[in-house]
């Protein structure tokens, strides 16, 4: 099958680049002939993807290598991503378009009145024409069908990598719980924070850290030091123990990986998620995930790897002082539970064969 991916940018350490690219690369090795066509690529800070990558950026389509049988879309919203479909419909190429999760309630409301013209412009009426819709889980799918949306939607998670051994890096004593992710609003860092806060005063002999890696995004970072420091908390940059809260800034790679070991938990406070690849990275590592009602892990509790907690001050505490008094050895034997389970499920091979499922579905 010839297969063509199109994204916006191929982006180090982004969850959208991950899918396509790892999909691509498990795609081309099952066999396929595979190209990624990417508005911006080959910077220096870019992911550097195993596949054929070519550069589309002007008005005027390029001269690909191969006719593609299907295309998969890896975005919305940007009219970059309207004149690729304008190309493949005027080619009767079918597509598959995954949203990840910019359809989602909190998303639409984030700064609608840029989005709305756009949706009634071009961007709905690419969604109808797409063969299939891709969700990464049963709360996405259910975000298609409340906007319209009747063809088939296959459901499909993201994967990570799982090390063949767990080597904790053990950098430092001390104890930490990790958050990895854009340091932005819609991950509710802020509640964390207050929470964080009220653990710290009401814990007889509290030794706990809280460690956020990754990016600041519109300058959130500096009013989450703000309001910690307000509340009385200390915070750093260096996981030391020396600090309540630790901001890392950007981590990739096997670094973050580093830094998700040297955890005993984990943590993803977001308003809301479409999927939320970082959990499955942390319990890859064979740390148990905490995460709130808003995303679609009701399979933390099923598998006895983590908990679902209400986004609310008292929920957040509640759950975070049961994982936070349990032993180092309960930790631990919840994560490994949580990597057993990332084994089945959410590897890239298995991924990767069910897109290419959908895509033999969609072309018959």
């Amino acid at each position: 099958m010839n297969i063509l991916h199109i994204i916006d940018t191929i982006q180090t350490a982004a969850g959208t680049t991950t899918f396509a690219v790892r999909c691509a690369e498990e795609q081309q090795r099952l066999g396929h002939q595979v190209l990624i066509l990417a508005r911006v690529c080959g910077r220096e800070q870019d992911a550097k993807p195993n596949v054929p990558v070519m550069a589309w950026n002007s008005k005027t389509f390029p001269e690909l290598p191969f006719t593609p049988d299907i295309a998969h879309l890896h975005g919305i919203w940007i009219p970059w991503y309207h004149r690729a479909v304008q190309w493949l419909m005027q080619h009767q190429i079918p597509y598959v378009l995954s949203p990840h999760g910019s359809l989602s309630p909190w998303a639409m409301h984030h700064k609608w009145w840029k989005k709305k013209p756009v949706w009634w412009l071009w961007q709905r009426r690419d969604l109808k024409k797409a063969a299939a819709l891709h969700s990464t889980a049963p709360i996405e799918t259910q975000w298609l069908r409340d906007l319209g949306f009747v063809q088939p939607i296959a459901e499909i998670p993201l994967g990570t990598e799982v090390p063949s051994e767990i080597k904790a890096s053990h950098a430092t004593p001390a104890k930490f719980v990790s958050f990895v992710g854009r340091i932005y609003i819609v991950k509710g860092l802020d509640l964390l924070i207050r929470v964080w806060a009220q653990l710290k005063a009401k814990i007889p002999g509290f030794d706990w850290h809280f460690v956020a890696i990754g990016p600041d995004q519109a300058g959130h970072m500096g009013e989450l030091t703000e309001l910690a420091r307000s509340l009385g908390l200390t915070v750093g940059n260096q996981m030391d123990g020396s600090t309540d809260i630790v901001f890392t800034g950007p981590v990739y790679g096997e670094k973050k990986f580093e830094l998700l070991r040297d955890s005993r938990l984990f943590i993803l406070p977001s308003h809301v998620e479409n999927f939320g690849v970082v959990i499955i990275d942390a319990l890859a590592q064979g740390i148990p995930a905490l995460t709130t009602t808003n995303t679609p892990w009701q399979g933390l509790a099923t598998h006895g790897c983590g908990e679902l907690f209400e986004r609310t001050e008292e929920g957040e505490f509640h759950v975070l002082e049961k994982w936070l008094t349990l032993s180092d050895e309960e930790r631990k034997a919840a994560g490994l539970r949580g990597r057993d389970w990332v084994m089945e499920a959410f590897v890239w091979p298995v991924v990767a064969k069910q897109t290419l499922k959908t895509y033999e579905d969609v072309t018959k």
